[in-house]
């Protein structure tokens, strides 16, 4: 199973961005939409969530991978720095959720850990996923995201 180095510190700085499962997504199968979010990953160190792991690992088994594939996602993850679940962590994702209730938005369980971990750690979330992320800049996320504005 593929490993990131571990995170030794409580609040990185603006010399890394944590990247969504969607965007690594379109890195890895080499869609088109990952053109628009390069610039934002030039010259940063790459961060993902253990919930992002988690979901790259889960598609490999469901769409049942080969081996090459694997490897290539294997060598993603392990470029990148992998943030851990702990305590300070699981406490962040509390008052996301418990925000997200308050406001009456439906925020899931993944999207809160990946939301929760760029507001604990003081990093960039860069996504497409428009959606499930912009109402937490009312609560301090930095969103780097080109999908089109909401309503449009």
């Amino acid at each position: 199973m593929a490993q990131g180095r571990e995170l030794r510190f409580f609040a990185l700085s603006e010399n890394y961005v944590l990247i969504d499962t969607d965007v690594v997504s379109f890195i890895l199968k080499r869609d088109s939409r990952a053109e628009l979010y390069f610039p934002h990953l030039s010259k940063k160190l790459p961060v993902i969530s253990f919930q992002t792991t988690g979901e790259l690992l889960r598609w490999a088994i469901v769409k049942k991978w080969g081996a090459d594939r694997k490897k290539k996602l294997n060598e993603f993850i392990g470029n990148c720095l992998v943030v851990p679940w702990s305590g300070p962590l699981s406490a962040k994702w509390a008052e996301v959720t418990s925000e997200g209730q308050t406001r009456g938005r439906d925020c899931k369980a993944g999207d809160a850990w990946i939301g929760a971990t760029a507001l604990l750690y003081r990093i960039p979330l860069v996504t497409n996923n428009r959606r499930d992320f912009e109402w937490m800049k009312d609560i301090g996320l930095n969103l780097i995201c080109e999908a089109p504005p909401l309503g449009e």
